[in-house]
């Protein structure tokens, strides 16, 4: 018989003491703007510091801004130093939306216990709602994390017509419930279609159980009918 050929060893699991374990943290300088010049623009931190204790590295920065804000060119500062948006850094437009991407020719490498830092600039505008706006940021190290939901944080802002007067519904946060997220509408939409096809296949069943004998010659009959008017016509 012919040899079996070697079955491929499967992969080991990463031991948590070689993830990665980075901690991303973000803040914006203000609390309000305006959509007026002058008075629109927002300054932001990205700040991940390495947990671990020795060095490891960052591959990016994804950076999703508010509805309708702007990023502006060439405002970004990495680690003190200011930067050329060509060295790293990626635009990408989803309707009125930006995400920023930081990516390096190579990553980013943060000793034990050190900090990666990204400050930029952003604008309000004409198209920003009224009320709390949430910018997003998401790292993505080299290593497989140790955790990944440290590798995401979020701020609020708020956009009003007045900072100097911020209503009260302009300071609310806006509560998420299970219809405002995509994959939330999508089982909304599964269980809708699943109850209705169990209404109708117990109505279906109940009806055929009823059935009386007078019922059942009729709709035989009706069920011939229709299949020898099929066959004369074809």
């Amino acid at each position: 018989s012919p040899e079996e050929e070697p079955q491929p060893e499967e992969p080991q699991p990463l031991p948590d003491s070689e993830k990665s374990n980075f901690v991303a943290t973000k803040a914006v300088g203000q609390s309000c703007v305006q959509r007026t010049e002058g008075t629109n623009s927002a300054t932001y931190t990205i700040t991940v510091k390495n947990n671990r204790d020795v060095q490891d590295q960052i591959a990016s920065v994804k950076d999703k801004l508010p509805l309708g804000f702007v990023y502006t060119t060439n405002s970004s500062i990495v680690n003190g130093t200011a930067i050329v948006d060509t060295d790293m850094v990626k635009i990408t437009t989803v309707g009125d939306t930006q995400e920023i991407i930081w990516e390096p020719s190579a990553p980013w490498s943060i000793p034990a216990g050190g900090t990666l830092t990204i400050v930029f600039q952003a604008t309000a505008g004409a198209k920003s709602l009224t009320g709390q706006n949430l910018n997003e940021v998401i790292v993505n190290p080299v290593q497989i994390p140790l955790d990944p939901s440290t590798l995401r944080s979020q701020v609020y802002i708020v956009v009003a017509q007045d900072c100097a007067n911020i209503t009260d519904e302009e300071k609310e946060i806006p509560k998420t419930g299970i219809f405002d997220s995509f994959i939330g509408r999508i089982a909304v939409g599964i269980f809708i279609i699943i109850i209705g096809w169990i209404i109708y296949a117990v109505s279906y069943t109940h009806l055929r159980a009823h059935e009386t004998p007078e019922h059942l010659v009729c709709r035989l009959l009706l069920e011939k009918k229709k299949t020898t008017t099929n066959n004369n016509k074809s």
